[in-house]
């Protein structure tokens, strides 16, 4: 078979696959496809399915007007609870909140709810919950009783709304244990929340640099990196403070190398930099300082260039202190550094004068 024999038949596999494709879709619209796996089922059997079908597809218009009315003509089925399950779902993801409770409530009253019923309904009500911060007792009564009664899949997620619930209440023993409990991200980003409260701010971290392992796309993500440098930096300068340097230069690191290329990663160089200055350690100090400057980020060059421009003239390198204070006044004439600069750039250039 020759090149153009195969190209030729890669291109009608692709046509024949767009036809399929198109196809299918025209099918799915006049409902033919549906009809296709509803064989041999009774008509209430296929109302459900065809609400299913339509969900699954985020058909999600058709899926309400189908749940409609399968719930007028059906209002005894079996089915009824799923219905209104996924009715409320609909409403939850497009922030029609009550709504959403009104469908999971009637589920959470039926006597005849199964157990997995019960728990989705009572997953949608946390959601709701956590997402409007508004918790009541009665609705926590439906989530504690449905956590007792659900499979280990279904626990996992009631236990994160729980945990948020007892949170608020700064019930932190109870809100810890339910957390514990939770998969996910919201089971870091809760215990982190709790710790933080109770000023455990390295535990905190540490739940951080977890998310920051298991999650590296999370739906929460920003959210997290903005937490952990809140609460790395402050960790960091108290550590300082109580002159624990070595503590505070791995959390600063811990910053570095989770915000690389960055203002943050940048802010946290330029405080490495400081300790070691303080420390009179001062190699290790240009060394940190050239890393901020040789980074895209210019968020922390001035101060760089003005603490090298500082430490060279301390070690009596004159002629490097004028070229990195000249280069600050030059580069950044904004900086709230500059007019010290000049006044060291004056200084230096006399002294240099008449050495």
């Amino acid at each position: 078979m020759t090149r153009t024999d195969r190209t030729i038949g890669i291109l009608a596999v692709l046509f024949m696959l767009a036809l399929i494709s198109v196809f299918g879709y025209f099918v799915y619209i006049s409902g033919g496809i549906e009809e296709i796996f509803l064989i041999g089922q009774d008509d209430e059997e296929k109302g459900f399915r065809r609400i299913e079908f339509a969900y699954d597809v985020s058909d999600y218009d058709r899926a309400l007007y189908l749940s409609s009315d399968f719930l007028a003509e059906y209002p005894d089925s079996v089915f009824v609870p799923r219905v209104y399950i996924i009715s409320a779902e609909i409403l939850f993801n497009r922030g029609d909140y009550e709504g959403a409770r009104r469908q999971a409530i009637r589920v959470l009253s039926r006597r005849d709810s199964n157990a997995d019923d019960f728990a989705d309904s009572a997953i949608i009500l946390g959601k709701i919950m956590k997402e409007t911060s508004q918790y009541d007792r009665a609705g926590i009564s439906f989530l504690e009783n449905a956590f007792l009664k659900a499979d280990a899949s279904r626990q996992a997620k009631l236990a994160v709304y729980l945990g948020y619930y007892y949170l608020l209440r700064n019930d932190y023993r109870y809100a810890l244990n339910y957390f514990n409990q939770a998969t996910g991200e919201y089971s870091l980003i809760g215990r982190a929340d709790i710790y933080i409260l109770q000023n455990k701010t390295s535990e905190a971290i540490q739940e951080f640099l977890n998310y920051f392992s298991l999650y590296p796309r999370g739906e929460n993500i920003e959210t997290v990196k903005t937490n952990f440098f809140a609460q790395s930096f402050k960790h960091a300068q108290r550590l300082e403070s109580q002159s624990m340097d070595g503590a505070a230069i791995e959390y600063y690191l811990n910053i570095v190398n989770n915000f690389r290329n960055t203002d943050d990663a940048d802010l946290a160089l330029y405080n490495i930099a400081e300790i070691y200055y303080k420390n009179k350690n001062y190699d290790s100090a240009i060394l940190f300082l050239k890393r901020v400057l040789s980074h895209r980020s210019r968020f922390a060059n001035d101060k760089a260039l003005f603490r090298l421009g500082v430490i060279y003239y301390e070690t009596d390198k004159k002629i490097d202190a004028l070229r990195e204070l000249r280069r600050l006044v030059n580069e950044y004439p904004d900086s709230l550094l500059r007019n010290q600069a000049q006044e060291w750039i004056d200084v230096i250039s006399t002294e240099l004068l008449y050495s």
